[in-house]
């Protein structure tokens, strides 16, 4: 819903982990279904425009990055010992950087991807 983080970061992997650790610290952590609304169609509810972002519906505006889900050797070897698409996606919320950014679309179409 945004082009920078909501905390202390301009990375939204990074600002959905400091939310998992700020839940995990209060006795309530967030599921990655969880982190990933609150980076998408939550932040987009908070500032009034879900009509146009926030979710991969036909007429919203399209801004999107498609990530790596093994772009490190770490995070590669946490993702094979997932059993389901949200614990794939959970090593690269915790330890993922701009290595994890596989291509970036702007208004539907592709502006860089890593492949070329």
């Amino acid at each position: 819903a945004t082009d920078t983080g909501g905390g202390s970061s301009f990375s939204m992997l990074r600002t959905m982990a400091a939310a998992y650790e700020i839940g995990q610290l209060n006795g309530h952590p967030l599921h990655p279904a969880q982190l990933l609304w609150l980076a998408t169609m939550g932040s987009a509810r908070s500032l009034h425009l879900e009509h146009e972002i926030g979710s991969l519906t036909p007429g919203k505006y399209a801004d999107l990055v498609v990530l790596d889900l093994a772009s490190t050797p770490a995070i590669a070897q946490r993702q094979r010992r997932a059993n389901d698409h949200w614990s794939s996606l959970f090593p690269t919320i915790m330890m993922g950087d701009d290595r994890a950014i596989h291509s970036v679309w702007v208004k539907g179409a592709e502006w860089h991807s890593k492949t070329g």
